[in-house]
């Protein structure tokens, strides 16, 4: 099978008179910055060709007669020699893209376990990460699984109320872990991150506990590492209490081991609304090098709607593009033969 290239896509939306330019990551994004103007772009060369546009039609039925394709909305119907199926996952429906047309691709064809990927991961137990809320911090995170380490991701992490998130979290979700473990020096060894502590206690021992971790992490993140490494005060159940110079070599121990893997017990995302791509689809197995139909000549698929799914980046933006691309010239050379 050959491949649509970036270039291949760039020089495609070049040709409508879509200006792009490239960042200083090498993504590329239309000039004015605003997604619309894809879009725009695609409905004026529609115009151009004089092809029909037609809106707010919602599938209910695709059927096979001879070799013309039968499309019913509600209302409507629709008949076409060819189709192209390109109607997203089930993530963000508020864009239109609820599954309802995979519901229906899927009683003729394979499809696998889909679920919301690219989206935050739940909390086993939101209370115990309240006051973490807001919280931003770089580091490394690691899905783990049966205790088994899954993959990691390096980046910005973000704490919300509910959930944990951040693109490093987003590129993991996809793995379904029961934990996250975060790594907030990655550049450290935990032994340098001991060495650091203990010369930060000699500096500051006469400061409170609070003050420990100041210029490592987030305040608030501090002291929720501290209060769970260090022990409880016989006499208060606030440890807070405690100057720096009181930490013992173990209580230390347990600080720097809770800065470079600090455990988050989450699980699996479940909401549609914020993910921002459907992991799972119609199997590769169901398709020919075309993007065509086993099953049914005539039907094609690109995007989202096939079990293909990549990271942040614009890795899902460029598939949708190329697959889009390499089906609709399949598709045309189909009709010319």
């Amino acid at each position: 099978m050959d491949i649509i290239s970036e270039t291949d896509t760039e020089y495609f939306f070049n040709s409508l008179g879509l200006v792009c330019r490239t960042d200083s990551e090498g993504r590329i994004y239309p000039y004015s910055n605003k997604s619309s103007s894809v879009l725009d772009a695609l409905r004026i060369k529609l115009k151009n060709l004089d092809i029909p546009e037609i809106c707010g039609f919602d599938v209910k039925s695709i059927e096979k007669s001879g070799n013309n394709f039968i499309i019913k909305s509600a209302d409507r119907t629709v008949y076409a020699k060819r189709i192209i199926i390109s109607s997203g996952g089930y993530s963000s429906p508020v864009m239109g893209t609820d599954g309802a047309v995979t519901e229906i691709i899927k009683k003729s064809h394979r499809v696998t376990e889909v679920y919301p990927s690219l989206v935050s991961l739940p909390y086993k137990n939101p209370k115990e990460y309240k006051s973490l809320a807001g919280i931003r911090a770089r580091g490394t995170v690691t899905a783990v699984s049966d205790g088994k380490k899954l993959d990691s991701e390096t980046g910005e992490i973000q704490f919300s109320e509910n959930t944990l998130s951040g693109i490093c979290v987003f590129n993991l979700s996809y793995l379904k872990p029961q934990k996250i473990k975060i790594d907030f020096m990655p550049e450290k060894s935990f032994h340098e991150v001991l060495d650091l502590l203990y010369d930060i206690k000699n500096i500051r021992r006469d400061c409170m506990l609070d003050e420990y971790l100041t210029g490592i992490v987030a305040k608030n993140l501090g002291i929720y590492i501290i209060k769970k490494s260090v022990r409880k005060d016989e006499k208060s159940d606030f440890s807070m209490i405690k100057k720096i110079s009181s930490l013992s070599s173990g209580e230390i121990k347990c600080i720097a081991g809770m800065i470079k893997s600090m455990e988050v017990d989450v699980m699996p995302p479940v909401s549609w609304k914020n993910s921002q791509v459907t992991a799972g689809g119609i199997h590769g197995s169901e398709v020919n090098e075309n993007l065509e139909s086993k099953h049914c000549r005539g039907m094609y698929f690109s995007g989202e709607i096939l079990d293909t799914d990549g990271k942040c980046g614009g890795y899902n933006l460029e598939w949708a593009w190329a697959s889009g691309l390499w089906a609709g010239k399949k598709c045309a050379e189909s009709m010319v033969k």
